[in-house]
């Protein structure tokens, strides 16, 4: 969705950038909702978009998410972002 609205210049870039967040620190917030995002190179612009799944998905910790808030973080080659 992302990448074919041009938000994106690499689809295989900002699945890995989403999966690579996912691991670093799970998204889930509960209550059946998610914020996956990518914070890579690859993003042209911030947007976000909502996907809603026809069945919940698991994120290991037994949380279901079914609500999922995508996230494109646009940032300056040399910005960095930090999480507290």
């Amino acid at each position: 969705m992302m990448y074919d609205a041009g938000k994106v210049s690499s689809y295989e870039d900002y699945l890995q950038g989403v999966k690579d967040r996912e691991l670093e620190f799970e998204t889930g917030m509960g209550n059946g909702i998610a914020i996956p995002h990518c914070k890579r190179g690859c993003v042209k612009e911030a947007a976000f978009t909502l996907v809603k799944l026809n069945q919940k998905r698991s994120n290991g910790d037994l949380l279901m998410e079914n609500l999922l808030i995508m996230l494109l973080c646009w940032r300056h080659q040399t910005q960095q972002i930090t999480y507290t």
